[in-house]
């Protein structure tokens, strides 16, 4: 048969005398931790930048409103001024002075403008929505005025997403050092399968070994 070879087919199966799978299921594991609070810090990070353009928006607006009061402030006072020049009770300069007011004023509303403009599209961005959709007025937001407690404090402290990350990355390197130790401990082998020789024809074939690392670098 064959021309007279000896031949087997061997299935095998290393068993591991030690807690290796056990360490990489604990590292992957501490990888997926990592990746979840890799997620949330940026899903926090979107809710903070979402946060700063809501201010900054109502901080441009409300400048833009009391701009505007200054400039209607700023010509009273040209109308003043040109009453006063005409009835011959104040120089000239006054006038020119409480004009060159005027155009300061109006020239800063026309940058608050674009500014208000810049400030909405960065505010539908981070809310992903379209930039140039249009910003209803933004509601007044009601800060706490009393000082939380030392125990949410420290809480809110010890659940912070970086520090989850790094614990996970900790539990993960610790978990590929056992690893790599394990790897230098006995495993066990089964094999077994079909085999056929000239001597004693065809059979089944089974063996149980064990496996000893000799070699171990420094």
């Amino acid at each position: 048969m064959l021309n007279g070879a000896d031949y087997s087919i061997t299935i095998e199966q290393q068993i591991p005398l030690s807690g290796i799978r056990g360490h990489r299921r604990a590292s992957a594991l501490a990888d997926v931790d990592r990746l979840r609070a890799e997620t949330n810090r940026t899903s926090l990070d979107v809710g903070v930048e979402a946060a700063n353009a809501y201010l900054m928006l109502q901080e441009r607006r409300r400048t833009a409103a009391l701009v505007s009061e200054q400039i209607a402030f700023a010509r009273d006072v040209v109308s003043a001024a040109n009453a006063r020049y005409a009835s011959g009770t104040a120089p000239q300069s006054d006038i020119l002075r409480a004009e060159v007011e005027v155009a300061r004023l109006d020239a800063m509303t026309r940058a608050l403008v674009g500014e208000v403009r810049a400030t909405e599209a960065m505010l539908n961005t981070s809310l992903a929505i379209d930039a140039d959709a249009s910003v209803p007025p933004l509601a007044v937001l009601a800060l706490p005025q009393a000082v939380p407690s030392w125990a949410t404090i420290r809480s809110a402290l010890t659940s912070r997403t970086e520090l989850a990350g790094g614990r996970a990355e900790i539990a993960r390197a610790d978990a590929e050092v056992l690893v790599m130790r394990d790897m230098f401990r006995p495993m066990a082998t089964i094999r077994t399968g079909p085999s056929y020789t000239m001597t004693d024809g065809g059979g089944w074939m089974a063996m149980v070994g064990l496996s000893l690392p000799i070699w171990r670098s420094s």
